[in-house]
């Protein structure tokens, strides 16, 4: 959307500018723009990882939500949709063993969701708590392989989109 301007007439209460509800609408319009901005955290991790280990950190630098679609990746968990094609993405280069692998992703030490890769899949399902999760300036957000491993998990992709808040 383009920037909106409140007409403000020609001179003070001349009738000519916009309605007091037509100015507060583009105010608002204006402002939801600015508090929707998405906010992109992407990585890829290559090789295998250890039992346990925080193979990924980010600090945010700005309050964001990242919200969550269900493990279908249609409907919304909680609270309105994101844009279309903000999915979250987890996928591994090769996923060979026959147990599924549990992911941990936390903000601050604390977990917010999991991220499960079933059996032979390289296509992770993420899970949180009411669908989203919030992280503000400072915050770190850390993914932590399963404990075990497995063998054959390698490669890891990640892609959150959240909105700064």
């Amino acid at each position: 959307m383009a920037r909106q301007i409140v007409n403000i007439g020609s001179t003070a209460n001349d009738g000519t500018g916009d309605t007091v509800r037509d100015a507060f609408d583009k105010s608002n319009d204006n402002f939801l723009e600015l508090y929707n901005r998405p906010y992109v955290i992407g990585f890829f991790a290559g090789g295998a990882f250890d039992a346990g280990e925080v193979f990924f950190k980010h600090v945010i630098k700005e309050d964001a939500t990242f919200r969550f679609y269900d493990a279908n990746g249609q409907t919304p968990v909680n609270g309105t949709p994101p844009a279309t094609g903000t999915e979250p993405e987890f996928t591994v280069e090769e996923d060979d063993p026959s147990t599924e692998r549990v992911f941990s992703i936390t903000v601050e030490g604390v977990e917010v969701g999991t991220v499960t890769f079933a059996a032979t899949s390289t296509v992770g399902v993420p899970e949180f708590d009411g669908g989203y999760f919030e992280a503000g300036v400072g915050d770190a957000i850390r993914v932590v392989a399963p404990n075990p491993v497995g063998t054959a998990i390698q490669g890891l992709s990640v892609t959150l989109l959240g909105f700064r808040s």
